[in-house]
């Protein structure tokens, strides 16, 4: 039987009766979705600083790779920590986080959990500084009337990694500052460009 990490275990009983059972096995350790946000976001900051980039593919997958991967940070930190209660929390309370978990949910299924709302990249274009911005819009689901609101793709994705770090600080996790020092030292003490 082969355990590879992010796919499933079966094992089948055979006799008067089967029996099968599935474990899960994990996937991407919490330190490489970590890694991964960390990298995300000091690329983002440096396309909206005037990093230059060939179109607009590079920004798009940035952006989706940042939501999709904060949200799954959830996943990482709930079954490999066992921190389920604290995860719960950190989302409750943080906007942002809810909504990389609807935009993940929105990119790979379009209707999962309950997500009540859909979020998608919305536009992109040139910043007033000399680089690029993207903006997420997102709505009520079932009602294609609502009203759509936009925000800051940037803004949202360091709010959400800022949420992640909190988090991480106030359950004694320590950052894995041998994976991400050259994207932390891009990141800390740097206001986000506009």
């Amino acid at each position: 039987m082969n355990d590879h990490p992010g796919s499933g275990r079966v094992e089948i009983k055979v006799g008067l009766s089967a029996q099968t059972s599935v474990q899960h096995t994990g996937g991407w350790t919490w330190e490489s979705r970590w890694l991964l946000v960390t990298k995300y976001l000091a690329r983002l900051q440096e396309i909206y600083g005037g990093a230059q980039i060939k179109s607009n593919t590079d920004l798009w997958a940035i952006t989706n790779s940042f939501m999709i991967d904060g949200h799954h940070l959830a996943e990482a930190f709930s079954h490999q920590l066992s921190l389920g209660v604290q995860v719960e929390s950190t989302l409750a309370n943080s906007p942002a986080l809810q909504l990389c978990g609807d935009y993940a949910n929105t990119w790979k299924h379009f209707n999962r959990n309950g997500n009540k709302r859909i979020a998608y990249i919305w536009e992109d274009g040139d910043s007033a500084t000399g680089g690029h911005f993207v903006t997420i819009g997102h709505r009520l689901r079932d009602d294609p009337q609502s009203s759509q609101t936009t925000v800051d793709a940037l803004a949202v994705a360091r709010a959400a990694w800022e949420a992640w770090r909190a988090f991480m600080s106030t359950n004694g996790i320590a950052e894995p500052t041998a994976l991400t020092q050259p994207y932390l030292d891009k990141l800390i003490g740097q206001a986000p460009p506009r």
